[in-house]
């Protein structure tokens, strides 16, 4: 699912016009990748992962409730 979800924000950034722009300046492609295109995309990516982080320590607080066995879904949600 990131990879997926990365992809899509890489080929829309990557037809961005800046992008455009910065190849029509002759800046270097790994600066481009870096620094035009990792930036923008990175803010989507990372939002599906806390939402995924979420999930997981939900599911973690279940399994700890009902095998009785404190762990970190426990101490997260007494924090």
């Amino acid at each position: 699912y990131f990879y997926r979800v990365s992809r899509s924000e890489f080929v829309a950034v990557l037809q961005a016009d800046y992008v455009l722009v910065a190849r029509a300046k002759g800046l270097p492609t790994r600066y481009i990748l870096i620094r035009h295109v990792l930036r923008p995309a990175s803010s989507q990516v990372l939002t599906v992962m806390g939402l995924s982080m979420t999930y997981l320590l939900g599911g973690s607080f279940i399994v700890e409730s009902y095998f009785a066995v404190p762990g970190i879904g426990w101490t997260v949600l007494n924090a």
